[in-house]
């Protein structure tokens, strides 16, 4: 399982690439799914959180990439 949990609402951070980027999150990810090319697993046990990184745009981080602002 997961050890870290968030919430909608949460504010994150985490790193990508050489850059950090930061959004909140909008939804829980219980079940596989894609955002844009992207496509990600997850589960109740492993979710994936949607972030909100700018204006329509959105991410899919694990858990574990994911510290709270």
């Amino acid at each position: 399982m997961a050890s870290k949990r968030f919430q909608i609402g949460d504010r994150v951070r985490w790193k990508s690439g050489d850059l950090v980027a930061e959004g909140q999150v909008v939804e829980v990810a219980t079940k596989s799914g894609r955002i844009g090319d992207f496509v990600y697993n997850a589960s109740p046990e492993y979710p994936r959180y949607i972030v909100e990184i700018g204006e329509g745009k959105h991410a899919a981080p694990r858990a574990d990439a994911l510290s709270q602002m």
